[in-house]
């Protein structure tokens, strides 16, 4: 079934599709948070001149992103010889540019976030067809139904690809899925500000995969977090609550690293994804040895109820006052605002943009904009979900304009311009640069450390870099 509407052409398979119990804050939790916005014109977002480097580019006060210099030949950035039609990547794309995402369209959770990610796709498409962002392109997106099931997701991605789409943008695959990334890779086409869990994926087959992601690593978040509590408290007790993923032993990981340089004595609770009552004892337990520091690294709901948990735990034990971090599928406004409860006061953690659901941040440049779109279009989507596809799309159409500007505009150009990428995204906390290069496809490494005080999260220090390539 396909629905064409507003320049949007929607490929929805009817088949049965399982839905993963993955709900809309652990999916964009990684991207999201609170913060501040700098004064910026959203619609000429900075970009780099210089995409022939295989080094991060020097910032550039270049602001039209039609204007930008040299990208290179493909062969100098970006190998062919493994597609499947290698013809197809590097042949002049112009006129109408399909742009394509993957989300589940159908009911539950993980659907309503997808839709609300691609609701932002499609607003920041519309923007840049009705601003003429990228001058003789006219953007078409084409969104594609994996039903949040990883075995469906690499059948969503050939999909796109037999529908000639350019560029995959801000794609939410279901957790561990990467064979989507590899299947795109070889097809050569442009996978760019992922939205899935971030693979330990930087090439295939000896070739850097044609692949860019929006979501910061896992270790990573965790170190960040983890230097600000070491500066804190340097010789604390310290207990970790941890899911029993991928994302919770990386998290652990980066987390555990500055603590126990600085002589924490650190204790690990491991819980199976999802399990409430194994959530329950594990802070029970934690709560008996009234430690100093608390990390909670597990998904979004198991993260409130941690969060109410802890908090009935110091209304009895009223001279424990320990420092909680939480990871950021627990850093959503309506995690935060809501399901926690009185238990998110005070909790830290960090993030890399604002948080478009704060009306305090309603009159900032980029914000603005995005919120006047989202308006006009009367939309019910969360707000904060919906802007992390509009941000998706726009770093995208931003590396399609510097391709575009410096000669024929290609899905090997594209891929070039985004592998040597770097630009100042309109929603995120100032400071927060988009960075990327051959064999760092991680966009965005940088983060500003918040703490939550009803009704939003407030900045704790400067934005920490350290990790950002």
């Amino acid at each position: 079934m396909t629905d064409v509407r507003r320049g949007v052409v929607f490929n929805v398979p009817i088949v049965a599709f399982r839905v993963f119990v993955v709900t809309a804050l652990a999916l964009v939790g990684a991207c999201t948070s609170g913060g501040s916005v700098p004064d910026r014109d959203p619609s000429n977002p900075p970009v780099s001149t210089d995409v022939t480097a295989t080094s991060s580019p020097s910032p550039t006060s270049e602001t039209n992103p039609g204007n930008s210099t040299a990208v290179p030949n493909p062969g100098s950035l970006i190998d062919t010889a493994a597609c499947a039609l290698a013809s197809a990547a590097t042949e002049e794309l112009g006129g109408v540019v399909r742009l394509g995402t993957i989300s589940p369209t159908g009911g539950g959770v993980a659907a309503a976030a997808s839709s609300a990610i691609a609701d932002g796709i499609r607003l920041y498409v519309e923007h840049a067809n009705r601003t003429e962002l990228v001058p003789g392109v006219t953007f078409e997106l084409v969104v594609e139904d994996d039903g949040f099931d990883p075995g469906a997701t690499i059948d969503a991605m050939e999909r796109l690809a037999d529908a000639d789409v350019a560029v995959v943008v801000g794609a939410v695959r279901p957790p561990g899925e990467s064979n989507s990334i590899a299947r795109a890779a070889q097809r050569c086409v442009p996978v760019l500000n992922d939205l899935g869990d971030p693979p330990a994926l930087a090439q295939v087959d000896g070739v850097p995969a044609w692949f860019t992601t929006m979501r910061v690593p896992f270790e990573t978040e965790g170190r960040l977090l983890g230097i600000r509590a070491a500066a804190e408290s340097p010789d604390a007790d310290v207990s970790l609550i941890l899911g029993d993923d991928r994302f919770g032993a990386e998290f652990g990981i980066g987390f555990s690293t500055a603590l126990a340089a600085a002589g924490a004595d650190i204790g690990t609770q491991t819980v199976p994804t999802g399990d409430l009552s194994s959530m329950q004892r594990a802070v029970d337990d934690v709560a008996k040895a009234e430690p100093d520091v608390v990390l909670l690294a597990v998904e979004s709901i198991q993260c409130a109820a941690g969060l109410r948990a802890l908090a009935l735990w110091r209304e009895l034990l009223p001279d424990w006052t320990p420092t909680v971090y939480v990871a950021s599928p627990c850093t959503h406004r309506a995690i935060l605002a809501g399901l926690a409860g009185d238990g998110a006061d005070g909790v830290v953690s960090a993030t890399s943009w604002v948080d478009a659901g704060d009306s305090a941040l309603a009159t900032a440049a980029g914000v603005g904009e995005f919120l006047s779109a989202y308006d006009a279009a009367e939309l019910s989507s969360d707000r904060q979900t919906t802007a992390l596809g509009w941000s998706a799309a726009e770093s995208a159409v931003a590396a399609i304009a510097r391709a575009s500007g410096a000669g024929p505009l290609s899905r090997a150009t594209v891929m070039a311009a985004a592998r040597a990428n770097e630009r100042v995204p309109t929603l995120a906390v100032v400071g927060v640069v988009e960075r990327t290069g051959v064999g760092d496809p991680y966009a965005i490494e940088s983060m500003q450390i918040v703490q939550w005080t009803r009704p939003r999260q407030n900045p704790l220090g400067v934005v920490m870099t350290e990790f950002e390539h």
